[in-house]
């Protein structure tokens, strides 16, 4: 999905399988919400010159960070596209390097369990927004079967507080994916903790075999307690699945200068030591093997847990 991205005249679009865009979302100063919070004199001059500054001001924590981030192209005139490329410079290679992580990791998980011939496979996405990698899931068994491979039941759930998100999702879906396909969609709107304190949770993820987790973005933002019971929610997620079960769960680490350009546009993300992360998962986390690999200031965890590491865990 992600090499279909396209921008153009300030808006994002996915190329269809007739080679068409489909328009997703406007990033054009008149198109954007208001700013979250007040900012400097410079930081002001920031956003109204740089799109890029623009974009983390006024869609903070949002797709369109990423999908601007991802594409790499500066725009602006003058004083402006200089400002744009050296806030892509600083923003980008952390964006992208723990972007394309998770893609690697969603699609060896998949990989993973088809090869163990799994016969059923949940794939969760907290905070999914448009649900590219649900998409993606989707698009890489669909061509399976074209193939002639037999699948596993499987299951696409995507949560996101935001339902103008989900409904690209959903276009996006019909748009690329067989009917039999679109079917295997979950899209709850709902906060995550809204959603896994409701009845529903726990029946999306029932009769769950194989169960992968991505969790990208959003929880850079969150206070330590809540980062606890985001945490302690999924560990009662992977109590409902039989078989095997991988997470990603990318965090930003510490970097005054990204920080402090940031902080100067109202992109106030909270970044903490690695070994912060690391506690808050043994605490939060039971009979998962946890790797990490660290990158431009990021720290991508990844988690696993096999059926016989789950024994002697308390559902």
């Amino acid at each position: 999905m992600w090499d279909r991205l396209r921008k153009n005249d300030q808006r994002f679009g996915i190329l269809d399988n007739d080679g068409r865009i489909i328009p997703l979302t406007s990033y054009a100063a008149a198109d954007l919400p208001p700013l979250s919070k007040p900012l400097t004199a410079v930081g002001r001059f920031m956003v109204r010159n740089s799109p890029f500054a623009r974009i983390l001001a006024h869609r903070v924590g949002k797709e369109e960070v990423t999908f601007y981030s991802l594409l790499g192209q500066p725009e602006g005139a003058g004083i402006g596209r200089v400002l744009d490329r050296r806030f892509l410079k600083t923003g980008g290679p952390p964006l992208n390097w723990r972007r394309n992580k998770v893609v690697q990791f969603v699609r060896e998980s998949l990989s993973e369990s088809l090869d163990r011939g799994t016969s059923q496979i949940t794939f969760w996405d907290i905070g999914s927004g448009a649900g590219f990698d649900s998409l993606d899931v989707a698009r890489q068994l669909c061509r399976l079967e074209s193939l002639g491979h037999s699948l596993p039941s499987y299951r696409l759930i995507n949560v996101d507080v935001d339902k103008v998100w989900l409904r690209h999702n959903e276009e996006l879906a019909c748009a690329l994916l067989p009917k039999n396909a679109q079917a295997r969609f979950r899209r709850r709107n709902a906060s995550i903790f809204d959603y896994l304190d409701s009845a529903r949770f726990r029946d999306d993820l029932s009769q769950t075999e194989d169960l992968i987790i991505t969790c990208n973005g959003f929880a850079d933002f969150f206070a330590l307690d809540e980062l606890r019971r985001l945490l302690a929610g999924i560990q009662q997620a992977t109590l409902l699945a039989s078989g095997h079960v991988r997470m990603v769960f990318p965090m930003a680490l510490k970097n005054p200068w990204q920080q402090m350009l940031s902080a100067l546009v109202g992109f106030d993300y909270r970044a903490r030591s690695r070994r912060v992360f690391e506690d808050l998962l043994a605490e939060c986390i039971a009979g998962m093997a946890v790797s990490a690999e660290v990158r431009h200031s990021q720290v991508v965890f990844v988690l696993r847990r096999t059926p016989l590491s789950r024994a002697g865990i308390a559902p």
